[in-house]
């Protein structure tokens, strides 16, 4: 074993870190689309403007997300870790102060290179330390973070919409990005500099298994990662407006449905992640990929009424949080450990590089259909590209990503 693990310590604490690093990014995250409709009304910005900066954003944490885990690869998962949680932070935190759509568009980019850089090293982080036979429902509770940022920014936007004037909210709700600054100081005090300790990581071979090549895994999975992204984008960006601007629905409807989806999302991600463990990656993403792409089909073609809205938010939510949930280790024990945070990046936040622009195209497709029917067409298009994908992709279920590096 290599000298200074403790694989009880470092996985408690990698978890804890994972887990508040991912809620730290959706809390900053979701501020935006909460925001959005308060923006649109206060700069009389247009869907097609919005969707702009929305795509802008998800194309840099594309980039930010292959970047990161390259970087990890060579310098060490904690140290980018954060760094990335910062950007994050104070992008989220700058956005308070702009005075011109330019200004947010810039700092909206910064916050995306930091989004898709955090969630690599993250993953990869919390993937190594997980014993292999419960790395999905590790995997799971760490995407499960999502739903507590969520939650935070919902409560936040609640807080805001009801004490403020709709052209200050908005800035109130960005100064709140700086909140989360205090667990960037927790992590780096908490973490040792490489808490996996992989000696063998980066002098190793990265030899494909499965007899496929790197190469095209790659792109497949990538092709996953663009099917998951956009359908989860494409609904979730517009849910805010689609339920304030379209369905009239006041704030507190409006946010209270979001704090309905987080939970279920919550729930979603950790049964889906124990069931991977049990079942297998392969046959689980496909069942919460087509749930995903039906409800989403429902929520956005269907109105009727508040207590119609709420029920349907349950299944909803929970759907959309299985697939995101299996991804990080399926992905995970795809690819060897020399290139394995720059492939997971790749895999994951590839996708985004296309998905990044639906959320705009449906935004400008808006003055030609309803919103509301793009939106659920779109998504559910995006999650049916996940299922088409998926049986030329191996299953990994109980794959070993470190044990040959620690004896």
């Amino acid at each position: 074993m290599v000298e200074g693990f403790k694989p009880g310590q470092n996985r408690r604490t990698v978890a804890i870190a994972s887990f508040g690093g991912w809620a730290t990014d959706a809390f900053d995250y979701q501020l935006f689309g909460l925001a959005l409709p308060l923006l649109l009304a206060s700069w009389h910005l247009s869907p097609q403007d919005a969707g702009s900066i929305i795509s802008l954003a998800l194309g840099c944490a594309a980039i930010g997300g292959p970047i990161g885990g390259y970087l990890a690869d060579r310098f060490g998962r904690v140290r980018v870790l954060t760094g990335a949680i910062l950007l994050v932070t104070l992008a989220t935190f700058g956005a308070a102060f702009v005075s011109a759509p330019w200004q947010l568009t810039m700092l909206k980019g910064a916050q995306g290179l930091g989004f898709g850089a955090e969630w690599s090293v993250g993953a990869v982080m919390m993937a190594e330390v997980a014993p292999a036979k419960r790395r999905g429902l590790f995997l799971g509770f760490m995407q499960s973070a999502w739903s507590v940022g969520w939650a935070g920014a919902v409560m936040v936007y609640l807080a805001a919409t009801f004490w403020l004037a709709p052209e200050i909210a908005w800035r109130v709700m960005f100064l709140m990005g700086i909140l989360p600054a205090a667990l960037v100081f927790w992590l780096r005090r908490r973490l040792p500099a490489e808490p996996v300790a992989f000696v063998g990581a980066r002098s190793g071979t990265a030899s494909p298994s499965h007899g496929m090549s790197l190469r095209r895994r790659l792109l497949l999975s990538s092709l996953i990662g663009l099917g998951a992204h956009g359908g989860f984008h494409s609904l979730f960006t517009w849910l805010p407006t689609l339920l304030r601007t379209i369905r009239l629905y006041p704030p507190v409807m409006t946010g209270f449905a979001l704090l309905v989806m987080t939970a279920a999302f919550a729930a979603g991600c950790i049964v889906a992640g124990h069931l991977a463990d049990h079942i297998g990656r392969k046959p689980i993403i496909a069942l919460f990929a087509f749930c995903s792409a039906f409800f989403a089909l429902l929520f956005a073609l269907t109105d009727n009424g508040p207590v119609a809205t709420l029920l349907l938010a349950l299944p909803v939510g929970f759907a959309a949080g299985g697939t995101p949930a299996v991804l990080g280790s399926w992905f995970a024990e795809m690819f060897p450990a020399p290139i394995r945070g720059a492939s997971v990046g790749f895999a994951y936040n590839g996708g985004r590089l296309a998905s990044a622009l639906l959320p705009g195209l449906i935004g400008w497709a808006s003055a030609m259909l309803p919103l509301d029917q793009l939106v659920g067409i779109v998504a559910a298009s995006s999650y049916g590209l996940v299922l088409l994908i998926l049986p030329f992709l191996p299953e990994t279920r109980d794959a070993s990503l470190i044990e040959e590096h620690m004896s």
